[in-house]
């Protein structure tokens, strides 16, 4: 009897799960009573391959996530590499510092893919090689990925959060596919 009631347990939280991911009318219905947001998602977005191939109008349920396929749009992608030091952590005087020995290792030949290896306080992987488009970033790594050219090296501090950065710009701004969609996040009543 022990084992019966075990092995029913999965399937009773299956059926309460299956029951909170809403059906296609579903979706459509909470869709139009409810006030979404307009969202681009570009093709360097995991989201994109979801609903490249639907056209407008089609509604996409992905779990709770709902998108109406507004359009077919474009998305300006920027590239840049960047060492992140942590304003919280270090002193002013320390992160002046290590900004004049990470440009001084550069000037004389060190990868930025070295340095971010030696220096970033974040450790995230994809520091080297980040990829994104307008509205991902802080304003201010945003701002200023935009107004430097590819190959430069710049400094981006965010103050208001300690954040300072050494950024490489990889490649120019290029125009990516994207496509425009409603969203909205489905909530069983």
């Amino acid at each position: 009897m022990k084992t019966i009631a075990l092995l029913l347990v999965p399937v009773f939280w299956l059926t309460a799960k299956a029951q909170e991911i809403p059906t296609p009318t579903q979706a459509k219905d909470y869709i139009e009573s409810h006030i979404n947001p307009t969202i681009d998602i570009s093709e360097l977005d995991k989201k994109f391959d979801l609903l490249k191939n639907h056209k407008p109008g089609d509604v996409v349920v992905d779990g709770k996530n709902i998108y109406k396929f507004i359009e077919t749009t474009s998305a300006t992608a920027y590239n840049a590499g960047y060492i992140y030091l942590d304003g919280k952590k270090l002193a002013q005087e320390e992160i002046s510092r290590l900004t004049n020995e990470i440009f001084a290792e550069y000037n004389s030949g060190t990868s930025f893919a070295d340095l971010i290896k030696k220096y970033s306080m974040d450790k995230n992987p994809n520091a080297a090689e980040m990829k994104f488009t307008d509205g991902q970033m802080v304003g201010t790594f945003e701002k200023a990925v935009k107004e430097h050219t590819a190959g430069e090296v710049f400094t981006v501090i965010t103050a208001e959060k300690g954040w300072y950065h050494i950024v490489k710009k990889n490649a120019e701004n290029q125009t990516i596919k994207a496509i425009r969609v409603e969203y909205a996040a489905y909530k069983s009543s």
